[in-house]
């Protein structure tokens, strides 16, 4: 409810935060409660979502008008459904054209000319990591920048270089947030949770153990590291690899050691619950999330998490509390006991975190009407085509 007031009420109180800005550099305009749901401690200073000088204000949309904005996005989303969320918020209150680049398939990519032919008064690019030589090509001056923690550089020199453009960031990782920050760049921090689902009932004493094979960083020796020893009813293994990524073959004596059932690709909404439901625990299944939304959903279940200690999952999860982290590089048996009130406090986090998502993504698209000054537009053009090692 309150994301359709975002061409009203949620727009007005966005703008008269903005003009508030008044120096040099980057300030806080919006301070954001998270309630210690994060993977250390919590402390007294809570995330703020951080906006640089040169904003300009924009033409309030009337009532009787929707603001046009062009999403920029990887066409693999078409099968993950993992930018549902945001496709469904900014198309409440605006008219929404997606452009899918392939270039990560070996397709076409989104070209400037076909951002251009859109129109739009805002671009926004999801994920995709937009090029300088096609932001100097668009002739909408108002863009922002969706990227996540698993697909970034974090090279700061690679930030600075954006400023010029007047990219704004939304950023749904601490780490982004400080690069952005550090760079100079408008920058909404943000915190995304699904909706609770119905707690899991327990399935007997022995853990059940879910594992999306997804990328081959998370192996076959790695689930064996974590499980160790341990006694578990059922190793459930669910094989749908990302593109690029190699198929997983079980040897003989994984059969042995364990009560398997595999299951092959991608599966309907609900075949998907039949698999998921029986787990007690669920893998993380890479280990660096750009948001997590399969960490998250195991969380809305109220299923144990056993994650990586690496972004995002760490910012969601703290350990033998809401979840269970291990470090990668030593990987070592972990306690499955230890996790069995951590479903029950992960479902309350993600209960808490939906109903303040709802309140902060009211500020997603004031953020991304609002336009940022270019700073010496055609020095960065220049520097641009002359600069080959970007």
């Amino acid at each position: 409810q309150m994301v359709n007031e975002v061409a009203g009420r949620g727009y007005e109180n966005f703008a008269r935060r903005s003009k508030q800005i008044r120096r040099i550099g980057v300030v806080a305009v919006h301070d954001v409660q998270h309630n210690g749901f994060c993977s250390r401690a919590p402390t007294s200073s809570s995330p703020k979502c951080h906006v640089a000088v040169g904003l300009s204000a924009v033409a309030e949309p009337t009532a009787n008008s929707r603001p046009h904005l062009c999403l920029v996005d990887h066409s693999y989303h078409k099968t993950t459904a993992s930018n549902r969320f945001l496709l469904d918020l900014l198309g409440r209150g605006a008219e929404l054209t997606v452009l899918h680049d392939q270039h990560w398939n070996g397709g076409p990519p989104v070209t400037a000319r076909a951002i251009n032919a859109v129109n739009a008064d805002a671009v926004v690019f999801f994920q995709i990591r937009p090029q300088r030589a096609l932001l100097a090509r668009l002739r909408c001056r108002n863009l922002t920048w969706v990227p996540m923690r698993d697909d970034i550089s974090t090279r700061s020199k690679r930030w600075q270089k954006l400023r010029p453009f007047g990219l704004k960031i939304i950023s749904f990782s601490g780490e982004i947030e400080e690069l952005a920050e550090a760079a100079g760049l408008a920058c909404l921090r943000l915190r995304y949770y699904p909706p609770a689902l119905k707690l899991i009932p327990s399935r007997g004493p022995a853990p059940t153990v879910l594992w999306w094979y997804r990328h081959a960083d998370i192996s076959l020796p790695l689930v064996e590291s974590l499980i160790g020893e341990q006694t578990i009813a059922e190793l459930i293994i669910r094989h749908a690899p990302d593109p690029g990524q190699p198929v997983l073959h079980l040897p003989k004596d994984a059969y042995r050691r364990w009560p398997i059932r595999e299951v092959h690709g991608w599966l309907e909404p609900e075949k998907y619950r039949e698999l998921v439901e029986p787990a007690t625990h669920v893998i993380a299944p890479r280990l660096i999330e750009g948001i997590g939304l399969p960490v998250l959903e195991a969380m809305a279940r109220g299923q144990c998490v056993i994650a990586a200690n690496r972004p995002t999952m760490n910012e969601y999860i703290t350990h033998e509390d809401t979840g269970l982290l291990y470090e990668p590089e030593t990987p070592k048996q972990i306690e499955l006991a230890a996790g069995a009130g951590c479903g029950q406090r992960a479902h309350e986090q993600v209960t808490q975190g939906h109903a303040r998502w709802q309140s902060e993504s009211s500020d997603i698209l004031p953020f991304i009407l609002q336009r940022i000054e270019r700073r010496n537009p055609l020095v960065a053009i220049h520097r641009l085509r002359n600069d080959i090692r970007d």
